[in-house]
């Protein structure tokens, strides 16, 4: 019913091997073609001259070294942090994305993570929701995820999109305006990968200040960050 192409790799939303019926292909249609336009905005976001030198981006939120700015951008209220991984960024890359669903054995963040479908080898339907943190209610996401390969750098976009997936019982749905991630090698150092995370996201119907809510916003990212270096650690001194 559906196909979105992006950067040479063609995405089908009623692919009846991955049991993707007509009455919701519409909708994952719609969801390809959403991730999909934003793809090539988020590249833009992490390769501009302006990310690297964080200029115009205020500095939201400094723990341990670790710092989150966040900036207005068409898109929405968008949060950027970059971190340094004692691991190979394709490694970390393929963790990410082939076991999201076991995110919450080790981040407390997350509450929840569901595979809908996986719609091709690049792309899927995430169904996933937050935990309580702080003053900030847990929420229910609904994305469609994407990745590409360009060069030595791994990137992976996912965003909501209109759906009849039912919420989590005690949670409210909340939107993903972009939430992305730029994955590549440190130069000279095989063991050593650089992440850069990108996400947007609104809370309808909330009551929290602004103010408020893009503090505790900034802080969830940066913990984040870190609950994914401990588990990484972990995962590597297994092997």
């Amino acid at each position: 019913m559906g196909s979105v192409e992006l950067l040479g790799i063609v995405e089908q939303s009623d692919n009846p091997r991955h049991g993707v019926q007509n009455t919701i292909s519409l909708q994952y249609s719609t969801a390809l073609r959403q991730t999909a336009r934003l793809f090539p905005e988020a590249i833009s976001i992490f390769h501009s001259p302006e990310t690297a030198e964080r200029k115009e981006w205020k500095k939201k939120c400094e723990s341990k070294g670790d710092i989150c700015y966040n900036r207005h951008l068409p898109i929405g209220k968008c949060y950027l942090l970059t971190k340094t991984f004692n691991a190979a960024a394709e490694d970390i890359f393929q963790h990410h994305w082939n076991e999201i669903e076991d995110t919450p054995s080790w981040n407390p963040q997350v509450h929840a993570v569901e595979k809908v479908v996986s719609l091709s080898p690049t792309a899927d339907i995430i169904h996933y929701s937050t935990s309580d943190v702080v003053v900030v209610k847990g929420r229910d996401f609904v994305v469609c995820r994407m990745w590409r390969r360009i060069e030595d750098e791994w990137f992976v976009v996912a965003a909501s999109f209109e759906n009849d997936i039912p919420v989590w019982p005690k949670k409210k749905r909340g939107q993903a305006n972009i939430v992305a991630g730029c994955f590549r090698q440190k130069k000279g150092d095989p063991e050593t990968a650089i992440v850069d995370y990108l996400v947007s996201v609104d809370f309808p119907g909330t009551s929290i200040p602004k103010a408020v809510l893009s503090k505790n916003i900034a802080e969830m990212l940066v913990a984040d960050a870190r609950y994914a270096e401990k588990h990484l650690a972990e995962r590597k001194a297994k092997k």
